[in-house]
């Protein structure tokens, strides 16, 4: 599935949530929204990394919660992405996977250290940008 066609659903699921429940889908509330699954995320983390207690649920169904609340972290941020009118795929992009094309040209280089040199791009580009 491309990403656009994932942050159409998620936005189309977060639009019914909050017109069923009278929520006003604002920056807050996707900002609160998501800190809120991120604290269930991290109870089914700590559940499944045997750090709390986990209430005899199974192993399988320790996976499956941390996944669901993985992908409950990852849908709102996706659909917060798009609340605010950004190209998430460009910002991914210029943030993230510029530094594998960085990493790539410093090898082809001669550069000992294609890491650094990628993080080090990385920090010259986006100070270039206004560092988004």
């Amino acid at each position: 599935m491309e990403l656009k066609t994932l942050i159409q659903g998620v936005d189309q699921i977060t639009a019914r949530y909050c017109e069923t429940h009278g929520i006003a889908r604002t920056g807050d509330w996707y900002l609160l929204k998501i800190q809120e699954e991120l604290g269930e995320l991290t109870q089914s983390y700590l559940e499944l990394s045997k750090q709390s207690r986990s209430r005899d649920k199974s192993p399988q169904q320790l996976q499956k919660e941390f996944r669901d609340e993985l992908a409950d972290v990852v849908g709102l941020l996706l659909s917060m992405a798009s609340y605010h009118g950004m190209d998430l795929e460009r910002a991914l992009q210029d943030k993230w996977l510029c530094r594998l094309e960085q990493a790539a040209a410093s090898k082809e280089a001669g550069s000992g250290d294609e890491a650094s040199a990628a993080v080090a791009g990385s920090t010259e580009a986006e100070a270039a940008r206004g560092s988004r």
